[in-house]
């Protein structure tokens, strides 16, 4: 289980990593899954330091089985 890195992530990065880990998904998992990602890229989109592009963003949606609009901006 991974531990709680994350107090400096924003809201947004958490929902990211909150939508990955109830797909049961590691970061290294999840990274291969979407196109051969290192753990630390998605690490780095979950806090907030890098953003996704809009094609990644359509692919980790697609993985997620989540809304694209969901990992842009929460309401």
């Amino acid at each position: 289980m991974e531990q709680n890195k994350y107090h400096d992530s924003t809201p947004l990065g958490r929902y990211r990593r909150e939508s990955r880990l109830n797909a049961g998904l590691t970061l290294e998992g999840f990274g291969q899954l979407i196109g051969g990602f290192s753990k630390t890229m998605v690490s780095k989109w979950e806090r907030g330091i890098n953003t996704p592009s809009t094609k990644n963003l359509r692919l980790i949606a697609d993985q997620l089985n989540i809304e694209v609009s969901n990992l842009i901006a929460l309401t």
